[in-house]
């Protein structure tokens, strides 16, 4: 019987922003008809928790290297690495007297990286056995048009360290900031079997012309029989889809 992971968020510092469950209406910037019919857009809104940057920063890019600033006034060049502030104390003060406090950096942007830059969240996550976490983009909610994510899966039943995100700006002489209090990553727990090799392999594609009758059965439900009402309600597959995540109605005509 599938049973739900079990997740633990660990902060290494106290953020404005602790990670919270994602929002199914993106938190409220989808458009309204989307955020009240369309069930594939906001599922996929909400299946996650929103992880958000440790602190409020702004990066630079001039075409060779990155800098970045935590006041607008005051750059640093990213040579390679820039301590995570005040990280070094908080570990020391909490850590065990046996483990060295060794304080992971806040950005790490290598020379040579072309404009990439990875972020430390300052955040641990721990899942049961056999759980990792996907991390990407924040589903449908709109993000800095200057830079993009590597999307990145963390085996977080092992992995004891703080996540990341590597991002790759994609603007010059620019300042963007990365906002403590917007979500930077969305965090979605998947199970290792989904994409292990196996799972991979065990994908058929097929042609129209191998469609059974129960493929054609389901295609008549789905879309032949509700286009026949032009009475029916808008939004019929979201309301089934509420129903059977509150458990009131088995798998049925959507």
């Amino acid at each position: 019987m599938f049973s739900p992971p079990e997740i633990r968020f660990i902060c290494l510092i106290d953020p404005p922003m602790t990670p919270r469950p994602a929002l199914r209406d993106a938190a409220g910037t989808l458009p309204m008809r989307a955020a009240r019919y369309c069930e594939a857009v906001t599922a996929a809104c909400g299946f996650g928790w929103w992880i958000y940057p440790p602190v409020d920063a702004l990066l630079l890019w001039d075409g060779r290297a990155v800098s970045c600033s935590f006041d607008g006034r005051t750059w640093e060049p990213i040579d390679d690495t820039v301590p995570f502030p005040c990280l070094g104390e908080r570990l020391a003060e909490h850590a065990p007297p046996d483990i060295r406090p060794l304080a992971p950096t806040l950005f790490q942007c290598p020379p040579e990286a072309g404009g990439n830059i990875q972020v430390n969240l300052g955040v641990i996550a721990q899942t049961s056995p056999g759980w990792s976490m996907l991390l990407r983009r924040p589903a449908n909610l709109h993000i800095h048009p200057a830079f993009d994510h590597f999307e990145g899966i963390v085996e977080t039943d092992r992995w004891c360290g703080p996540l990341f995100i590597n991002l790759r700006l994609t603007r010059t002489h620019t300042p963007i900031r990365l906002n403590a209090m917007f979500p930077l990553v969305q965090a979605q727990p998947i199970p290792k079997i989904l994409y292990g090799l196996d799972a991979m392999k065990a994908v058929r594609v097929e042609s129209i012309a191998d469609m059974t009758r129960v493929d054609w059965a389901a295609w008549h439900q789905t879309f032949v029989e509700p286009d026949s009402r032009p009475e029916r309600r808008v939004g019929e597959y979201a309301a089934a889809s509420r129903k059977r995540r509150r458990g009131q109605c088995s798998l049925g005509t959507a």
